[in-house]
């Protein structure tokens, strides 16, 4: 994301660490809404999916400082109620 922000000046994200765990605080511009519950997500999905929307057993819930990309893979950030999906 740091690569992304350097290259689109127009792309803009920011971060909170608690407890040594990284959580993704907005993108571009759009914080976390907790009285509404929406967060943003991460997603890791084939590139070989269809679609436009992940699914549940696509999201990442392992520690973000952990996570390597492979060129196989789309990494999607998807700002949605906490509750839904």
């Amino acid at each position: 994301m740091r690569v992304a922000e350097y290259e689109n000046e127009h792309f803009k994200f920011s971060y909170e660490e608690n407890d040594g765990k990284i959580n993704i605080y907005s993108i571009s511009d759009i914080p976390n809404d907790s009285e509404q519950g929406f967060a943003w997500h991460l997603y890791v999905r084939p590139h070989s999916d269809e679609g436009n929307t992940p699914n549940i057993q696509q999201r990442y819930t392992g520690h973000i400082k952990e996570f390597l990309p492979t060129p196989d893979q789309h990494v999607i950030y998807w700002y949605h109620s906490t509750g839904s999906v």
